[in-house]
């Protein structure tokens, strides 16, 4: 019955549509399993937050190739803690600039566990980055321990 679909296809035709279905499916796997990958952390980049935020400064397409779409480790002090536009959970680090900071957002289900931070604190975020906008975005943070 499934055939039914393909009766009158060229057999060649046949195989050409098998072989890009195949294709689109591995792609498809492939990409979850490198985001599953990344979100991980295996290979994440350390950085503090006045370094990445000084990477940015310097040459931000250089800085992108290293931390957009990575997994990225930055500790740092707090500025604050709020909400981004979206009114997800945000963490903004301390940098060198009077006006721009770094900032990681997190979700909902972390909104407990920063209400716990304070100014100034030394923290650890792991992150995707996100490269720079007003400030250098991260997404998908959690907070790690800090011996």
């Amino acid at each position: 019955m499934a055939l039914a679909f393909f009766e009158g296809v060229r057999p060649g035709r046949f195989i050409a549509i098998l072989f890009v279905g195949a294709l689109v499916i591995n792609w498809v796997w492939m990409g979850v399993s490198r985001s599953r990958e990344a979100r991980s952390g295996a290979n994440a980049v350390t950085v503090t937050a006045v370094k990445l935020f000084e990477d940015y400064q310097a040459n931000s397409a250089s800085a992108d190739k290293t931390y957009k779409g990575a997994v990225v480790r930055v500790t740092g002090n707090v500025d604050r803690v709020g909400n981004d536009p979206d009114e997800d959970p945000s963490v903004t680090l301390m940098t060198n600039s009077a006006t721009s900071r770094v900032r990681a957002i997190f979700p909902q289900s972390a909104r407990g566990q920063l209400g716990k931070l304070y100014r100034r604190q030394w923290i650890t975020v792991r992150c995707e980055g996100d490269g720079l906008q007003s400030d250098v975005m991260l997404s998908r943070c959690s907070l790690e321990a800090n011996p």
